[in-house]
């Protein structure tokens, strides 16, 4: 078993994936709490009561960015405990990187990602054929529009 842990979205969520399936999922926040900080450990015991986990992970992925710092640090944080403490195999992957592998890589170059993350943030990455890479940038919140000097991209 796989539990995997986004950070990154508004909605942070405990994934429990076996055999390439999503067998559960847990969302840390609730109505009364908005700080991941006060529930990731309560969801997680809660997860752990349901399906007795943790004699049965395997390894261990949580999303790394981009997003809310201090989300972000208690979740890696959180995961890195269980690594280290369990002695299971932890990795973490970009919300981009992990995007990829549901675009046909004849598709990657071509495709604009945007991400929403906690904190209301906002992330853009697109493939620049000048600089050969992938640039991201954070939005503004106040922005209502995005200019993207087009003459850069090929697509």
């Amino acid at each position: 078993m796989i539990l995997f842990l986004d950070t990154v979205s508004p909605s942070p969520t405990f994934t429990v994936i076996k055999d390439n399936k999503v067998i559960h999922s847990i969302h840390i926040l609730d109505k009364n709490s908005n700080k991941i900080s006060d529930r990731i450990i309560p969801a997680f015991f809660e997860l752990q009561k349901e399906l007795r986990l943790c004699d049965k992970i395997k390894k261990l992925v949580v999303c790394t960015g981009p997003g809310s710092y201090t989300s972000l640090r208690v979740g890696i944080a959180f995961m890195y405990g269980i690594s280290y403490s369990k002695k299971i195999p932890l990795i973490g992957i970009t919300c981009f990187d992990l995007f990829q592998f549901a675009i046909p890589k004849s598709n990657i170059k071509k495709t604009l990602m945007f991400i929403c993350s906690s904190n209301d943030q906002k992330f853009i990455r697109i493939y620049s054929n000048q600089d050969d890479k992938f640039l991201i940038k954070k939005l503004d919140y106040k922005l209502q529009s995005i200019d993207i000097d087009y003459a850069e991209y090929n697509y």
